[in-house]
This record gives C-alpha cells, structure tokens and sequence, in this order.
C-alpha cells in the first residue's frame, strides 16, 4: 500500500473518531526505521506534498514549485 492510500483510508475511517479530527506525524527523518517524510533523492518532496494534498494546508514553499 502506498502513503497516499494508507493517508487516505485514514483520513476516511480514523478522523471521525478522532477529538479534533486531527493526525500526528511522529516521524520526520527516522530513516532505519523506513518512517521519513524528509525529501530524499529518491522520492524528493514527495510525501510532503502527499500530506499537504490530504491536510488541506499549504506548505511552505511547496506551493510555489508545483507545475
């Protein structure tokens, strides 16, 4: 399953449940234990923009680099 898929079915089944309708991100750059969102030379900012698609939030200099 892809991030953006396993984003979305959360994002569909877990928010509801939630208190404020909110997802924590614990994990930034633990790259041993393959849980990154950090760009990287092999995905680059990928999953950054994955999130802001999902979250409805504008990411700092994101915006301006799509298309």
């Amino acid at each position: 399953m892809t991030f953006e898929r396993w984003l979305e079915r959360l994002c569909a089944e877990r928010l509801d449940q939630s208190y404020r309708g909110e997802i924590i991100v614990n994990a930034w750059n633990e790259w041993a234990e393959k849980a990154m969102l950090e760009p990287s030379r092999q995905y680059g900012d990928a999953m950054l923009r994955v999130l802001e698609r999902h979250s409805g939030a504008k990411a700092p200099g994101l915006a301006s680099q799509t298309q």
